[in-house]
């Protein structure tokens, strides 16, 4: 096992909700994401980040954070039974969220937005920094609390380039 080697991938995940099938997709994506990743960090640390479009409380974060999920949920992919391969959302290692691992929660938010089509903002948190257990979290890149927004119907701003929030880790190869 070689310390001095590492992988980094950066995801930008489709922006589907709502129905079970828009979630069976987010979840079909985000194993496949983390399976090729997996595949080509082999045993080398890896840091797999971006734009998950995913929130705390959904399946997705719930699969990533547990390895899968029940045969039976919702919102699990179902078998395509014409395919000779059978489908499961899980993966081989753990991957664990920085801001989790660093502060025991994740933000309260990295994505502040709306559009006309809204009747308020959107705010929560879409943004992670996977790793995987070859790494120890030093600090993470403090974060704006939800109570800085209450004057701000919407990012970006002039100080605010887009509408989520720059995340960042600094984290120690174990």
């Amino acid at each position: 096992d070689d310390k001095s080697s590492f992988v980094i991938g950066n995801y930008h995940m489709p922006c589907l909700f709502g129905s079970d099938i828009a979630c069976q997709s987010m979840i079909a994506h985000a194993v496949m994401v983390i399976r090729a990743a997996e595949k080509f960090a082999g045993n080398d640390a890896l840091v797999l980040a971006g734009d998950w479009n995913i929130t705390p409380d959904s399946a997705t974060y719930e699969m990533i954070q547990s390895r899968g999920l029940s045969e039976n949920h919702p919102q699990n992919p179902p078998q395509n039974e014409r395919s000779p391969y059978k489908w499961n959302a899980t993966f081989e290692n753990r991957l664990r969220s920085a801001y989790q691992v660093a502060n025991g929660h994740e933000p309260e938010f990295t994505n502040h937005a709306w559009t006309s089509s809204m009747s308020e903002p959107f705010t929560n948190t879409l943004d992670y920094i996977w790793i995987s257990d070859h790494w120890d979290v030093e600090s993470v890149l403090e974060l704006p609390q939800r109570e800085t927004l209450k004057d701000i119907k919407s990012y970006p701003t002039e100080s605010e380039p887009s509408d989520h929030i720059m995340i960042g880790a600094t984290l120690h190869r174990i």
